[in-house]
């Protein structure tokens, strides 16, 4: 199996590390924020919308926005000389990020961007009320190889699991669920979010297609309609390319183009899931009454009070 011919031959030894540059190349270090070039832009709130009621938290825009805020988006940001960096609050391997979020809803496919903490709309299409939104993931293997060589694939699937703990806690503060639906292909996964789209990327890097979520419920579980009807739709933007030179690394091109690499990833994160929903609407409870789990008095949690204590 390529998968496992991959986990082999990139393990670290007693006398040797797993291969890769050797160096860090700061004139090619990746930018960290991906952006799509003329799509529309659609600002979200930054005004907190935690909620103490009992009933699930109404699934409008804002909602949306404080789903990311508190999931995706950061947290704060550093400096120390002339170079400047920001955190996230979903943990990343060597605060690389590979991990881009998505969403889809009311008739429209965007892109996260956390930088403006605002939605790009990369498509609009024709879509009848499913009830809740989907939310996907994918990785930029490029963030992570930059760095770390042949092991990059490994550490995207480490920081899709870090995302998706980080999203069902988000969701469940806003008392919603969070529901992977492993059923989705790569490549329906990818043609609804216009990761095929060739021309829309050019020579900047490709995103692959991780994994897809229902949050608060809805008609979303059959993807070929929605896929044809994202394919029918009007779209926009074109990927920024994030380094002016690569390293190619010819085993992570051939795990992430196999077959199996995916679905097998995907139902671990489907078996962790349990223990975060569980975890999570404990967490989420406790946060509201503004106590920690054991009982003991925590702040609030969000990006905005993670970045006051950065």
């Amino acid at each position: 199996m390529i998968a496992v011919r991959y986990h082999e031959s990139t393990k670290h030894h007693f006398d040797r590390f797993a291969r890769s540059l050797g160096y860090l190349d700061w004139a090619t270090q990746p930018n960290p924020f991906r952006r799509y070039d003329g799509a529309p832009l659609r600002e979200l709130p930054r005004t907190p919308l935690a909620s103490d009621a009992a009933s699930p938290t109404p699934i409008t825009e804002h909602a949306i926005g404080e789903f990311l805020r508190c999931s995706m988006g950061l947290s704060a940001w550093k400096q120390y000389g002339e170079s400047r960096w920001a955190l996230r609050v979903n943990p990343s391997s060597g605060n690389l990020h590979p991990t881009e979020a998505w969403i889809v809803h009311d008739g429209r496919i965007c892109h996260y961007a956390p930088r403006a903490h605002a939605l790009e709309e990369r498509c609009a299409f024709n879509d009848e009320d499913r009830g809740g939104f989907l939310v996907a993931l994918t990785s930029i293997v490029w963030r992570e190889a930059w760095k770390y060589g042949e092991r990059a694939f490994r550490y995207c699937q480490h920081d899709v699991g870090h995302a998706i703990g980080a999203m069902r806690f988000a969701a469940a503060m806003l008392g919603w669920r969070m529901q992977l639906l492993p059923q989705w292909s790569d490549a329906q996964i990818g043609s609804l979010l216009g990761l095929d789209r060739d021309a829309d990327f050019g020579d900047a890097e490709r995103e692959e297609p991780e994994c897809i979520a229902v949050v608060g419920g809805g008609s979303w579980f059959g993807g070929d309609a929605l896929v044809s009807a994202a394919r029918a739709g009007s779209w926009f933007g074109r990927a920024n390319r994030l380094s002016p030179d690569h390293v190619e690394w010819p085993i992570i091109d051939e795990v992430v183009c196999s077959g199996g690499a995916r679905s097998r990833s995907t139902r671990v994160v489907t078996s962790l899931g349990t223990r975060f929903s569980r975890c999570s609407r404990v967490c989420a409870r406790a946060r509201r009454r503004g106590t920690s789990s054991t009982g003991r008095r925590t702040s609030t949690w969000c990006s905005s009070s993670i970045g006051s204590r950065t």
